[in-house]
Parts: C-alpha cells; sequence; structure tokens
C-alpha cells in the first residue's frame, strides 16, 4: 500500500493496473523500469532495456483458472511495446503456480549469484 500512496512522488515510475474479468476485480499488477527500481537481483545499465512486473489475483475465486498467465501475457505485450528488450520477474520460490504461468508466456528459469528468476527476452525479427 506504501507504493500505491506514493505513487505520485517515491513510486511514480510504478504502472498500477486493476486486473478485472467481466467487470468485476479480481487482481492487481504492475510494471516498472528496473533503471528506475534498483533492485538487488539484476543488474541494468540504461533506462528502458529491462522490465519487470507483479502480479496477484486477490480473489480466490479466480484462482487456478488461467487468470495468472493471461495477466502475465498482457502484462508482457505492453512492456513490448515500450521498447524493452528483456523482462524479469522474480516470483516468490513457493509460488510454483505463479512459476508454471511464467513458464508458459515463455519466461526461462535462470540464476545471478544463486538468486534465482525468470527471463524473457526480445527476440529480434
Amino acid at each position: 500500500m506504501h507504493e500505491i500512496r506514493s505513487r505520485h512522488d517515491e513510486f511514480s515510475f510504478l504502472n498500477h493496473m486493476i486486473a478485472e474479468y467481466n467487470g468485476c476485480p479480481i487482481g492487481f499488477c504492475q510494471y516498472y523500469d528496473c533503471f528506475d527500481a534498483k533492485e538487488e537481483w539484476y543488474a541494468v545499465k540504461s533506462p528502458g532495456e529491462m522490465y519487470s512486473i507483479d502480479y496477484m489475483i486477490g480473489n480466490a475465486e479466480y484462482l487456478r483458472r488461467g487468470f495468472g498467465k493471461e495477466i502475465i501475457g498482457k502484462l508482457v505485450d505492453i512492456i513490448w511495446k515500450t521498447g524493452a528488450k528483456t523482462i524479469v520477474v522474480n516470483p516468490d520460490k513457493e509460488n510454483e503456480a505463479s512459476r508454471r504461468s511464467l513458464l508458459a508466456n515463455g519466461f526461462a528459469y535462470t540464476e545471478n549469484d544463486g538468486e534465482p528468476f525468470y527471463i524473457l527476452s526480445k527476440v529480434a525479427k
């Protein structure tokens, strides 16, 4: 909630969205440029290169129905339109459904100094 309350200053680099199904809010998601976030589990040298996402389904009725996979896919589509080259995600190690949804969207599992994460790179066409 701190990030949302501070979305016009400290966390202005976050792009928040509510996930809806048939007009019913079912979850929350966000994406951001990793250059602005400056987290410790990745390295990025320039803005606009690497983005990350966060997502959750907050309504239990919509768990295990494929909505997480769809939310991730829509976030990926939005991020590619920014010109980003890479998307990285560091889901909770215990969240198997999230990890499977990332893999289903083309992300690959990798590690950086023992820190596991998932990465998706845009293929030049």
